[in-house]
């Protein structure tokens, strides 16, 4: 197997040699990027999907930290206040992101064109550097030409939004490099480094490379490995991994515990019974895009390099590669690699099982290419070039034709996620012409029957012509001109106060994390590590959200105020009445949203238990009890409205209202009101509480008022909070709910919220303004009796303390995800501080681990190696079970599971 022995090299290498790949990738990126017209060469953005909608404004709100304008620790600038820690561990942990720094906010969408033009060469060259020093008998134009497919693999192509999982790409080259490293020659540098680094830059991703170090290492010793070296090189493999689990303790212990408690979290046994047992080939399969000369080397080792298979080195790589086949193509396997659930991007492995391949083929060619320099008598052959010179025409005019026909097709990936079927078996067909052409470039080379100059052309222009291919595919489809951003990204420095407020946006304008990029404290906020409690509590609220997304808009006058939201971004359509802005372009402005509002407010009650949770009521009325809990005496703040004439509709009310059409066209429902006072008329059409991607509800109703379309196909993705109808004073407004299908919902009508009371009550009511200092903030308030709380609208989490008069006091969750602090009377300084939950467990855990690694370096400079002959025996036993049970685990009672899913 690869390592079993060293590597014998032959002949010095130059160092520029090593920078073929990377510059080769770099040329090859580049021209894709001018074809299509991307930045620098054009005008258009690479940032597509994630990378539109998270990561480049998580990128701003790390300019933001850099600058000293927000915390890492307590980020104001998303989902109303949280711990960045673990977002930045999850998507912007790599060297390349801090280059932020010299980015204009109004080019952050083009700076995500250049993160792909830097990182994409590095992938090349870390693999560059493997195949140099793995494979010494294959010349530099096959290097670069490997190097190039791997780092321009159909994983990168399809996954390279996530921008962050590029730098595993080029990580795991030499993490690989560290695993033979210490291996062979017993020096665990490289590996320790590489590992921390992986985890360093992807915590969650890392955990695939646990499991597949897991299997290498297992396949390794027991394969590999003399019994006597066996005990000493286990010894030296889990010191190097307890190390980097010690060491990078202060990353992932904080990191996890904010994933455990977020909405991504799904039941284990309920997400591997379901769906199928095979994956979704169009999408999983393509992984390997791009990379068709892996399986195309598979027929030259088993029909000619046969005498390779008793090899333990090929043993050892085919093997590996077959671990890491089998989650692309067998489901439940493949959730077990995602830690039992996934939702999309259905191979984030990926690249483990593509440069597995890669190593493989590597092999094969050495091989090959060993036997031009053995002395043996050549067979060249006039017609095999021609034959090969043939299908390339051949695959270059399929490519051509294929993405001037069928381009929509083959591009589903850019609109779904999801690589259609059709397109699928287009690029199959793609695929086999390359399969053909690389089967006799390989055999070939084999017999001898063209040189090896000749086959290295080939295979230069064989990638190519597979990366220009599918770059059209998946650089080009998605590109797009970040015009239609440049007003949003105007917006940003705009509002001048120095105390904590929120911005809302009244409809979900642009992207809902772009707004705490800007710089500006938000309830917004989209990433797998929101708090599954805030999401829900939002919900409940009235504002729209789905999945693991929180949007501002939706919600009422009263939870406005509630939760601070100081300000409102209106496009120019929705800015018609509503005052005269601070700030506005010629798409949107920004203005007070009308009610002072601070972060802190005084309530009173004898009993603060009785608001911890939010009732079981619908939204309509738990805005009422709201409003009664908050101004104790108050109530009929809200005004419900039936409807006058129902029209083909069946209604009625219980548990959940019910409406059942009479025909197969919609019905109707008309509402008029004579509106005394001011009221801001809303609508609700809700049903459960739930992170899905879609509820059965959606595209429920079309609304109209006075004659004008407010919303249609509501609730949705975009829209499924509370929906303000507008304010009006003294006035007769007729309503019209067009009820497009059956409906059952636990939320449903039209109601009003007075104006009038909820401006006087808030009139009579006490506030306090925070101010902010990195992680803490700090206000000041007086209290007029003993039953007096401040109710902080920030979300709960047991990583708060906080003091009142220098004394520590209890913070106590309350509203579902809000906190109170008791207060003593007459004046009363609070301070609140935050630290994410595990930080400082995780920071005594990493100095315990760079203690001990000191100590470790100490003595082997000593001259100190362990044998492992005390440990041997229990490592070993220790290590077959950790070994066998991630088998199990992962390998086969997630497909027990499966197939025995009606009997479990």
């Amino acid at each position: 197997m690869d390592g079993i022995r060293p590597i014998q090299r032959s002949g010095a290498r130059s160092p520029i040699w090593y920078l073929f790949p990377p510059a080769a990738a770099f040329l090859v990126v580049l021209l894709l990027f001018g074809i299509c017209g991307l930045y620098p060469l054009g005008e258009k953005t690479l940032a597509w999907c994630d990378m539109r909608q998270q990561v480049a404004p998580l990128l701003l709100d790390l300019k933001n930290i850099l600058k000293g304008e927000d915390s890492i620790l307590l980020n104001l600038s998303n989902a109303g206040g949280m711990s960045l820690w673990g977002v930045f561990f999850f998507f912007l942990s790599s060297p390349f992101s801090f280059l932020v720094w010299f980015v204009d906010t109004a080019d952050i969408f083009l700076f995500m064109n250049l993160l792909v033009l830097m990182k994409v060469p590095v992938c090349a060259f870390t693999a560059g550097i493997f195949l140099y020093q793995r494979r010494p008998g294959l010349n530099p134009a096959e290097i670069t030409a490997l190097s190039v497919a791997y780092a321009l693999s159909g994983y990168t192509m399809l996954y390279f939004q996530n921008i962050v999982w590029l730098d595993m790409v080029y990580l795991f080259p030499v993490l690989l490099m560290g695993f033979f490293r210490l291996a062979e020659q017993q020096k665990p540098g490289l590996f320790l480094i590489s590992l921390c680094a992986v985890v360093i830059v992807h915590f969650y991703l890392s955990y695939m490379v646990v499991i597949f170090l897991i299997l290498a290492l297992g396949m390794y010793l027991f394969w590999g490995i003399s019994p006597q070296d066996r005990d000493r090189k286990l010894l030296l493999f889990a010191g190097c991994a307890v190390l980097a689990a010690l060491l990078t303790a202060v990353v992932w212990l904080p990191s996890l515990m904010q994933y455990l408690r977020s909405a991504r979290t799904t039941g284990l046994l309920e997400s591997l019974s379901s769906g199928n047992f095979f994956t979704r080939y169009p999408t999983t399969y393509a992984t390997f895009t791009n990379a068709v000369s892996v399986f195309t080397s598979l027929p030259i080792l088993f029909l000619f390099q046969r005498g390779a298979l008793s090899e333990r080195r090929t043993q050892w790589q085919f093997s590996m590669f077959l671990f890491l086949l089998l989650p692309i193509v067998i489901e439940p396997i493949n959730k077990m690699w995602h830690t039992g659930s996934y939702q999309a991007f259905p191979t984030r492995y990926g690249y483990i099982s593509v440069f597995l391949g890669m190593m493989l083929l590597s092999s094969v060619l050495e091989r090959s290419a060993g036997l031009q320099t053995r002395n043996l008598p050549p067979h060249r052959s006039r017609i095999l070039p021609a034959a090969l010179g043939i299908i390339f025409v051949l695959l270059a005019w399929s490519g051509m034709i294929l993405l001037s026909r069928h381009y929509e097709e083959l591009t589903a990936y850019t609109r779904r996620l999801w690589n259609s079927t059709g397109g699928f078996w287009l690029m199959l067909g793609f695929a086999g012409i390359a399969a053909a052409f690389y089967f006799l470039l390989f055999f070939g080379l084999h017999t001898r029957q063209i040189a090896r100059g000749v086959f290295s052309l080939f295979l230069c222009i064989g990638i190519l012509c597979e990366v220009l291919f599918s770059g059209f595919i998946y650089f080009g489809a998605p590109a797009f001109e970040d015009t239609g951003y440049r007003y949003v990204l105007d917006l940003a420095g705009r509002i001048e106060d120095d105390t904590v407020y929120r911005v809302k946006n009244e409809k979900k304008y642009f992207d809902v994390n772009l707004l705490g990029g800007l710089g500006y404290s938000t309830l917004n906020h989209y990433t797998s590590l929101i708090s599954e409690d805030y999401l829900y509590m939002m919900k409940k609220l009235g504002y729209s959200s789905y999945w693991m997304e929180v949007n501002s808009s939706g919600g009422t006058s009263l939870t406005d105020w509630l939760l601070a939201n100081r300000y409102v971004i209106l496009s120019e359509n929705d800015r018609q009445g509503e005052g005269d802005p601070i700030y506005a372009n010629d798409r949107a402005s920004i203005l007070e949203s009308g009610l002072e509002t601070a972060l802190g407010k005084i309530i009173h009650t004898e009993d603060i238990s009785t608001l911890q949770n939010l009732p079981d009521l619908s939204r309509a009325e738990l805005q009422e009890f709201l409003f009664q809990s908050l101004f104790p005496g108050e109530s009929g703040l809200i005004i419900p409205y039936d409807w006058r004439v129902a029209e083909d509709i069946a209604y009625s009310e219980g548990e959940n209202y019910t409406l059942e059409r009479l025909s197969s066209s919609s019905g109707f429902l008309y509402y008029e009101m004579d509106i005394t006072g001011t009221q801001t008329l809303y609508f609700d059409c809700f049903d459960k509480v739930t992170s899905n991607l879609s509820e059965p509800i959606n595209s429920s109703v079309h609304i109209y008022v006075n004659g004008r379309t407010v919303e249609s196909y509501y609730p949705s993705q975009r829209s499924n909070g509370l929906v303000k109808l507008g304010t009006f004073s003294d006035e007769h407004v007729t309503i019209t709910i067009e009820v497009r299908k059956d409906i059952i919902a636990k939320s449903f009508g039209v109601f009003g919220l007075d104006e009038d009371k909820l401006r006087t009550a808030v009139g009579h009511s006490g506030q306090a303004d925070f101010t902010r200092e990195g992680n803490t903030l700090r206000a000041s308030a007086e209290a007029d009796g003993g039953d007096a709380w401040m109710l902080v609208s920030l979300p709960y989490d047991s990583g708060y303390t906080a003091t009142v008069n220098g004394q520590k006091a209890e913070l106590v969750p309350v509203l579902d995800d809000l906190m109170a602090v008791k207060l003593e009377q007459g004046e009363n300084e609070i301070t609140i501080s935050y630290l994410p939950t595990g930080l400082i467990a995780g920071f005594c855990l990493s100095v315990l681990g760079a203690a001990a690694l000191v100590f470790a370096i100490l003595l082997r400079r000593r001259g100190w190696i362990p044998s492992g002959r005390r440990w041997g025996r229990v490592l070993n036993l220790g290590f077959r079970l950790l070994f066998c049970g991630e088998i199990l685990a992962v390998y086969i009672v997630p497909v027990f599971i499966y197939l025995f899913r009606s009997q479990i």
